[in-house]
């Protein structure tokens, strides 16, 4: 009951953004979208944010949506209503993100979900974080609490979207959708999905070579020892052995070593080490990417 509760407000609020929002269209299959739920904006603000978004969408080929929302919503809505709203606005699988600023004024969550190319693009792996360090630079613009700059957020927003399509996709960067458990790669400009991960961790690749020859060392040490086993003689030789006793006369015989003792100190070693964390690819869900973070 609750998820269709849920579901259903997801739908009633996409549907009130598309009666209400305003579509910038241009000759770029890329489109730009912004909706001023609670508006914080003056009306040339909108214009201003609204012109600047649809650039960065022109000069990406990303489709790039901004909601302002002001209504108290769990951070689960919250990541279903830009899933969603995306969906309705820009069609499945397209590339493109939305970024949801949350102005309510108290424990903000916001979230920026990516869909297509734009998981690539702005990543959130833990080796390459794209939409943390987006989240940092955005956040300049949102304090203190409910004195947020609304306009210097949005501005910013396309600023970033620009800088990271032309920092280019990180190498052999992939994701892993959850949902549909596939591993995604672009190839060629287009999405390919396969079950394996698509590129070799480099570590693993050194640590299948030093693997292979610690096994190679070991099969000769044993080749070694079996070989010497078998040409060692059946018996220890003693220096009496080549001595004829009936010629030999013993003057005088010393043990210096009678009155003497030894002793044995025991030392421990010790080795240690930190063993790097591993950083696969990135995390998708459904066709989206991205992440949330509160302020």
């Amino acid at each position: 009951m609750r998820k269709f509760l849920r579901n259903l407000l997801v739908m009633l609020f996409s549907a009130l953004l598309m009666l209400t929002g305003q579509v910038l269209l241009t000759a770029s299959a890329a489109e730009a979208r912004l909706f001023d739920e609670g508006g914080r904006l003056t009306p040339s603000e909108q214009t201003e944010c609204e012109t600047r978004l649809q650039q960065a969408a022109g000069n990406t080929g990303m489709n790039v949506a901004v909601i302002l929302g002001v209504n108290d919503r769990a951070d689960l809505t919250i990541e279903s209503i830009c899933r969603e709203t995306y969906s309705e606005l820009f069609g499945e699988r397209s590339d493109g993100l939305i970024y949801y600023i949350d102005l309510k004024g108290y424990e903000p969550y916001d979230y920026i979900a990516t869909s297509g190319m734009g998981q690539f693009y702005y990543t959130n792996s833990s080796a390459s974080d794209r939409i943390y360090d987006m989240f940092d630079e955005l956040d300049d613009y949102l304090y203190p609490k409910g004195s947020e700059n609304a306009y210097g957020a949005v501005m910013a927003f396309a600023d970033l979207v620009e800088y990271y399509y032309q920092a280019g996709i990180p190498d052999h960067y992939y994701v892993y959708d959850d949902l549909e458990r596939v591993y995604l790669h672009p190839e060629n400009g287009r999405l390919v999905a396969t079950s394996a991960k698509p590129y070799r961790d480099p570590r693993l690749i050194a640590a299948g070579v030093f693997f292979g020859f610690f096994i190679g060392f070991i099969a000769a040490f044993i080749t070694y020892a079996a070989v010497k086993n078998r040409y060692k003689f059946k018996y220890e030789l003693s220096p009496t052995t080549y001595v004829n006793r009936k010629n030999v006369d013993y003057i005088q015989q010393y043990d210096n070593f009678t009155h003497t003792s030894t002793s044995r100190v025991h030392i421990e070693s010790s080795s240690g080490g930190r063993s790097g964390g591993h950083s696969g690819g990135g995390h998708s869900h459904g066709g989206f990417g991205g992440g949330g973070h509160h302020r």
